[in-house]
């Protein structure tokens, strides 16, 4: 469980809202993944 109401998350998701860093440590701390994780690009 991440603390984040899932509409907010769904706002995040679909990039209708702009998180802040909290809520992104809390979305990655959900994930087990650092913060950082979350920006990176995935290599094709």
């Amino acid at each position: 469980m991440c603390k984040v109401h899932q509409t907010y998350l769904s706002g995040v998701e679909t990039g209708k809202r702009n998180p802040s860093l909290l809520v992104l440590e809390r979305i990655a701390n959900a994930l087990n993944v650092d913060a950082e994780e979350l920006f990176r690009r995935r290599r094709r």
